[in-house]
């Protein structure tokens, strides 16, 4: 086409230069040149149509492929989709062969075809099923197609697979989570109650709560000040009671009779408002005067006429001791000189008068050495009376002795200026000399019930009274009294007014110290939170289930999957005691052994390698203290980290699992080298991990222990840090345990606690160190998955397409 355009071209320039004259003669030019242009258009023209065609059809090729890629491509998402949407993605024939139309081309048309293929991996005992997608799109006339290939793996998820499910302390038990002093800056979610108590408290923006019971919070308990009254009414000089300074109130109180009340109010005890009353204790001075000597009387009976008799006699603080014969018709002179020998009651201390006997009684006064004492009634020791009727020598108590005469009759505190509750007066003689007597205690309320608003009241006090129990009249007196008041005091509870933590979902009630149980939970109760549901029925209240048995079967490295390396060094070390896979023909686990993690004289490297990839790793290198870990690995028996304040490093993601129980008495960090305290320590910052990088979970059949280590930290191997009397023991991961996790005194922990109950014990009135954790942003393996058959709940995690 180029060279016929050339040719025509040059044609009409030389006929143009041949007659010049003409054309201008005829005033031509302007034709002849529109006539040349017009030939050279039509030829280009003719040109770029034949070249447009065959781009066109090219075009059409390559739309055509486009298309049937887009459409193979929209295969493999519908196929994904329903693998998504089915009740039980494991289904093998879930996917059989589907034909699409595609009406969205035109006239290109389209459609796509898919199946899939599922197979159980492995065969026995599966793990998951391996869907392979196959899809092909079709466009066109003639047709275009494009086939892609994916493949996609289904596990069986257990209950509690998520991410909020672990990101949290967890109590699966009726029972109350009780927080004790500390502060919790981490989500909490207990199946029961939810107490804090002892100033515990609950902090963070970002922290939510979950209660399947009620809430109650309690200050730290207090014991206030002795405070004296400011007033004082009803005895002489009443106001003497101000102070403890040995001038007294009286009250003069006749034989047999009871004394006046003597009030005690306006105490100024200044008590919070909100405090929660726990005990009262009650202190005063009193005295009695001096009161009575002991009398006692001897008579005889009969009327005898003749004969002697014999007394028995017990001085105080003494022996029985024996009279010398006593006529029958003794004078009060011969019976004070029979009572006052040396083997009797000595001499001075007894004098009698009256007599003489049989006719008139003789009274016998104790005095001298046992003035103001009581003293055993007298007893007659042998008799040989004659004459009269059955003739008999008796004894009786004219006056007991006693220093005092006095005896409580009033010790009771006053609410809004009457008496109320316990009567605390006894039975007891008081002194005649000053002495302190103390009535109530920290944990006493008087068998009543206070607030602080009663106890703050100028009419809150104390009634005192005294009952005359003598012969004679006797005066009472009272130097000082004192109230002294235990309680719980004002504390933050949960959030604070300033930084509210971000939801509460409370069951029932929440109680702060003494006030009124609230429902809705307000600030009133000392919960602060930006949103506050009362829910009966809260779906979050769930442990996540451990499928053990799965585990048992399929983690890498585990009983039925050891190590594929040669020469790991991992014994002692089993991951069962019973024997090696091979031989172990138990199918299930026995919680039958014990494992140190980290011994400190031995390194070891297990490794699990499936067609030529690391499926599961466990490694300890005792030198650099780093213990590398990946997969899910299962230990039939207890797990430890045994050698108290050893720290230690661990590298990498996974799951260990304990049959049995698992402790902590290492300082057991996320990442990390070194052995050089203290700037190795993950201590230093505790909440600085990242669990992308390095995240170990750790779950036991039986117990958790977050030990303090040893109980000095004398001898302790290189790498250990002391931590005041203990070596140091702290964890930066997840614990999971369906029985008890004791996270125990100077414990350092950072990471979600999810168990049937947590406690947190204290010694010397050391606590454990909670610290926030950083946000999980996976779970591992063995967090979610389980065995296939009956699951109702499924991951489908896509691999890579090829065929693009």
């Amino acid at each position: 086409m180029k060279d016929l355009t050339t040719s025509l071209l040059g044609r009409c320039i030389r006929h143009v230069r041949r007659a010049p004259r003409r054309l201008a003669e005829e005033h031509g030019i302007s034709l002849l040149m529109a006539l040349i242009a017009l030939v050279v258009i039509s030829t280009v023209g003719g040109g770029v149509a034949v070249y447009t065609s065959s781009n066109l059809r090219a075009s059409y090729t390559d739309q055509s492929s486009s298309s049937a890629y887009r459409l193979a491509a929209a295969g493999l998402a519908e196929a994904l989709a329903r693998l998504e949407a089915a009740p039980d993605p494991t289904v093998t024939t879930l996917l059989p062969s589907t034909t699409r139309l595609d009406s969205t081309l035109g006239s290109l048309g389209g459609q796509y075809t898919y199946v899939g293929a599922a197979v159980m991996v492995p065969t026995v005992n599966p793990d998951h099923v391996l869907w392979t997608i196959t899809s092909t799109g079709k466009v066109g006339n003639p047709a275009r197609t494009q086939t892609l290939v994916q493949t996609a793996v289904v596990h069986a998820l257990v209950q509690g697979a998520d991410l909020g499910s672990w990101s949290r302390y967890y109590q699966d038990s009726a029972s109350c989570l009780t927080i004790n002093t500390i502060n919790m800056p981490a989500p909490i979610a207990t199946k029961g109650d939810l107490c804090l108590v002892n100033g515990g408290t609950i902090t963070g923006a970002s922290t939510s709560i979950d209660v399947g019971g009620k809430v109650t919070i309690t200050g730290p308990a207090v014991t206030g000040s002795a405070h004296y009254p400011a007033l004082g009414a009803g005895w002489t000089n009443a106001t003497n009671v101000y102070s403890n300074n040995g001038v007294y109130a009286t009250n003069v109180i006749a034989a047999g009779a009871t004394g006046l009340n003597q009030d005690t109010t306006n105490f100024n005890l200044g008590l919070p408002a909100g405090a929660k009353i726990l005990g009262i204790a009650v202190s005063l001075e009193r005295m009695s005067s001096a009161c009575c000597n002991a009398v006692q009387t001897i008579a005889e009976t009969g009327s005898p006429t003749g004969g002697t008799f014999t007394i028995h006699g017990t001085p105080p603080g003494g022996s029985q001791k024996t009279s010398g014969s006593i006529a029958y018709n003794a004078s009060a002179a011969t019976m004070q000189t029979a009572l006052t020998a040396s083997t009797m009651y000595g001499s001075g201390n007894v004098s009698c008068t009256g007599g003489p006997l049989p006719g008139t009684a003789i009274a016998c006064t104790f005095q001298g050495a046992y003035a103001s004492m009581a003293v055993t009634l007298m007893s007659l020791n042998t008799k040989s009376l004659t004459g009269g009727s059955s003739p008999n020598v008796t004894f009786a108590n004219t006056t007991t002795g006693s220093a005092g005469a006095l005896e409580g009759n009033t010790v009771q505190l006053l609410k809004a200026g009457s008496p109320v509750g316990s009567n605390k007066a006894s039975a007891t003689t008081w002194g005649t000399t000053s002495s302190t007597v103390n009535y109530g205690s920290s944990a006493d309320l008087w068998g009543t019930t206070w607030t602080a608003a009663d106890l703050n009241a100028s009419n809150f006090g104390l009634r005192f009274a005294a009952k005359n129990v003598a012969a004679a009249s006797a005066t009472a007196s009272l130097d000082w009294v004192t109230v002294t008041v235990t309680y719980n005091d004002d504390t933050n509870g949960i959030g604070t007014a300033a930084v509210p933590i971000h939801d509460a979902t409370i069951a029932t009630t929440c109680q702060y110290n003494n006030q009124a149980a609230h429902i809705p939970c307000t600030s009133t109760d000392h919960v602060y939170a930006t949103t506050v549901t009362t829910a009966a029925l809260n779906p979050d209240l769930v442990m996540p289930t451990i499928d053990l048995s799965y585990w048992f079967t399929n983690a890498k490295p585990g009983p039925k999957h050891p190590c594929t390396n040669v020469g790991n060094g991992f014994a002692p070390l089993a991951f069962d005691n019973d024997g090696s896979a091979v031989s172990n023909n138990s199918q299930t686990f026995d919680n039958s052994g014990t494992y140190d993690m980290t011994p400190l004289a031995r390194d070891y490297d297990c490794q699990v390698v499936e067609n030529g990839v690391l499926v599961g790793r466990l490694a300890w290198n005792h030198s650099t203290h780093v213990l590398t870990i990946g997969g899910t690995i299962f230990f039939d028996g207890d797990v430890r980290f045994d050698d108290d304040g050893q720290l230690i490093h661990y590298s990498g993601r996974a799951m260990i699992y304990a049959a049995g129980n698992v402790e902590f008495d290492e300082l057991v960090c996320a990442g990390g080298t070194g052995t050089t305290l203290p700037d190795a320590s993950c201590a230093n910052n505790m909440s600085n991990w990242d669990p992308t990088r390095n995240y170990l979970t750790i779950m036991a059949e039986g117990n958790a222990e977050y030990d303090q280590g040893g109980s000095s930290c004398s001898n302790m191997p290189a790498g250990v840090q002391c931590n005041g009397t203990h070596p140091q023991s702290g964890f930066q991961g997840v614990v999971s345990a369906r029985g008890t996790c004791m996270i125990h005194q100077n414990f350092f922990l950072s990471g979600p606690v999810i168990c049937g109950v947590i406690t947190l014990p204290s010694s010397s009135g050391e606590w454990p160190h909670i610290y926030p954790f950083p946000s999980l942003t996976d779970l591992a393996d063995g967090q979610k998955y389980g065995d296939l058959l009956g699951a109702n709940s499924w991951e489908i995690k896509p691999g890579p397409q090829t065929g693009a």
